[in-house]
């Protein structure tokens, strides 16, 4: 158990896992960052992405987006806004949606930032459910 440390993965809709992994690899907001036991204590904002963790019945995978992650006395914990498995995502869906976004027209600065990493979380969405980034 000495190389493992405490997982726990929760969203307002749901607890995901709970229990102990051999390592993690999360969609931080300023890129990927991987978990490994006694990492050093930290906290940060989660992006979207691909989550994958190693437990000892194999790995795991979700798609995440946005939310928190703490790491602290080798317990991890990550507090999701959306959490989802592959299989949950409708590729089709996500296509439609995403060409709806590109079909869209935005004005001002702030609306275009936030439209373009709306697009961004739809991208990562239709990675994670195993189409192509369009």
């Amino acid at each position: 158990m000495a190389s493992d440390f405490q997982l726990s993965i929760v969203s307002p809709a749901r607890e995901v896992y709970q229990g102990p992994a051999k390592s993690a690899v999360l969609p931080a907001k300023d890129g990927s960052m991987g978990i490994q036991p006694n990492h050093a204590p930290m906290i940060a904002l989660l992006g979207s992405g691909t989550l994958r963790f190693q437990t000892e019945a194999g790995t795991e995978t979700y798609f995440l987006s946005g939310g928190f992650l703490e790491v602290k006395s080798n317990k991890v914990t990550v507090l999701a806004d959306e959490i989802q498995k592959p299989e949950e995502l409708s590729l089709e869906k996500l296509q439609t949606e995403l060409e709806a976004l590109r079909a869209m027209t935005v004005v001002g600065e702030e609306d275009i930032e936030n439209h373009l990493e709306v697009i961004q979380v739809v991208r990562n969405k239709i990675n994670a459910a195993g189409g192509n980034q369009q």
